[in-house]
């Protein structure tokens, strides 16, 4: 299998976020996991924490930041 793009990897990360949220996620910080792939060896990738915050952007619009657990 061959390592995503980076649309790829937004596309993948937004379909966990929003898997996530399904499963009882609320509120402005949701965390979640993924594996994440960096290279092409066949074994299971790396599972990688995350989490994600929803705040307002410059104009009010809701916008979605996605870091690592211990980074604000």
């Amino acid at each position: 299998m061959l390592c995503p793009d980076e649309s790829a990897r937004l596309w993948d990360l937004c379909w966990m976020l929003a898997c996530a949220i399904r499963s009882g996620g609320s509120g402005i910080e949701v965390r979640f996991s993924v594996h994440v792939r960096n290279d092409n060896r066949e074994r299971t990738p790396p599972l990688v924490r995350l989490k994600a915050v929803c705040s307002p952007g410059d104009h009010g619009e809701p916008v979605v930041t996605f870091l690592l657990p211990g980074k604000d």
